[in-house]
């Protein structure tokens, strides 16, 4: 008799999700940084900065004395990235107004630099030349792929001393000129990333996210509409859950830390492979 081979495939690979989280800032003040210029005038109330709510933190310019402000830094974003996250960008909003005042060109941004461990880092982002808006607007710095000019992990956006600083100025002569910011928030782009699980030669592929999981937390299979069952055993082989769900995501018990394996049914497909509960 002839022995029949069967030939088991392993495939592994990673996939990133691109995820992004915007935030106010929590804590406002004025300060004397680098672009300051020993300046005596800074934005006012400092807790007008915090929410887009049309109320404001003014500062009034001089008349042809041209006058900058102190530099307002927010900091204290409460963000929340997940650890092994990868930073891909960050985007600051400034929403800002001046008041009329004269001719075009009379107030600018005199400086505008991210914070990482409550130091001022990169580049001077100001957008020269540029003059503030008459009415409410949301002015963007940078992009979801702009790192501005360092590097980031998680804990240094999570950190309350991640913010940003930046200052204005006028050149009008002939009247003075009021600047006014109304909100100040900051949206960070980032990726995750997860494995694709082993596959027997014969059955299907899905994508298990997040991988790792916490215990007890809820887990995605991606490329399954749902779960028609749903069994998952230790290294024993020792079965620790069965179930099944009329979603792809299925909540796990609270199991200890290790790698598990599971096998799903989905339309008549078996799915197997391992995850990872933290």
């Amino acid at each position: 008799m002839k022995k029949l081979l069967l030939q088991i495939s392993v495939f592994a690979t990673t996939i990133s999700f691109a995820q992004t989280a915007t935030n106010s800032p929590g804590s406002a003040t004025n300060t004397m940084c680098a672009f300051a210029y020993s300046s005596t005038v800074g934005y006012s109330p400092l807790a007008n900065v915090l929410a887009s709510d049309n109320v404001y933190a003014f500062v009034t310019h001089c008349d042809c004395c041209d006058q900058n402000t102190q530099c307002l830094t927010v900091s204290d974003f409460g963000f929340a990235i997940p650890a092994g996250a990868v930073i891909d960008g960050i985007v600051l909003d400034v929403e800002k107004r001046r008041t009329p005042g004269g001719s075009s060109g009379i107030v600018e941004d005199n400086g505008l630099q991210i914070m990482k461990g409550g130091v001022l880092v990169g580049p001077n982002k100001s957008q020269y030349g540029i003059d503030w808006p008459l009415t409410d607007t949301y002015v963007s710095y940078g992009s979801s792929t702009d790192l501005w000019g360092t590097t980031w992990t998680p804990a240094d956006i999570n950190a309350s001393d991640f913010g940003v600083s930046l200052a204005s100025i006028s050149y009008i002569c002939g009247a003075s000129v009021t600047t006014g910011i109304d909100h100040v928030r900051m949206t960070v782009y980032y990726s995750t990333a997860t494995g694709i699980s082993e596959k027997a030669e014969g059955s299907g592929r899905i994508l298990s996210y997040p991988n790792p999981v916490v215990s007890g937390n809820s887990i995605t299979f991606i490329n399954i509409t749902k779960i028609e069952q749903i069994t998952i055993t230790d290294i024993l082989g020792k079965e620790l859950f069965k179930g099944s769900s009329d979603k792809n995501t299925v909540v796990l018990p609270k199991m200890n830390s290790g790698v598990y394996f599971y096998s799903i049914v989905n339309d008549g497909t078996n799915y197997t492979g391992k995850i990872t509960v933290e």
